[in-house]
């Protein structure tokens, strides 16, 4: 893989890292809203409030997965396992 593909990868794990980090603050945001309205009310609101916890913690599983799966990426090319090394072409 070239340097170039390297360096595309780091840039798609550093969005993907970032995009982590800010679902956690969403999730943990979420959380701690519907703990308030479980004690102070109004009630009415907490299914909707637990509704889009579901929402931001699929969402932060789906940007776990995509980093996870950009740093095997990345190591991958580190290793020069990638399909594409010399002698392994269309291999």
């Amino acid at each position: 893989m070239t340097v170039l593909a390297r360096e595309a990868t780091l840039a798609r794990l550093a969005e993907a890292q970032l995009h982590v980090l800010q679902g956690s603050k969403h999730v943990e945001r979420q959380r701690k809203l519907i703990a308030v309205l479980e004690a102070d009310g109004p009630a009415r609101l907490i299914p909707e409030a637990t509704k889009l916890l579901r929402y931001f913690e699929r969402e932060l599983a789906l940007h776990v997965e995509d980093r996870d799966r950009l740093t095997c990426e990345l190591d991958r090319i580190k290793q020069g396992v990638n399909g594409n090394t010399p002698g392994k072409l269309g291999a």
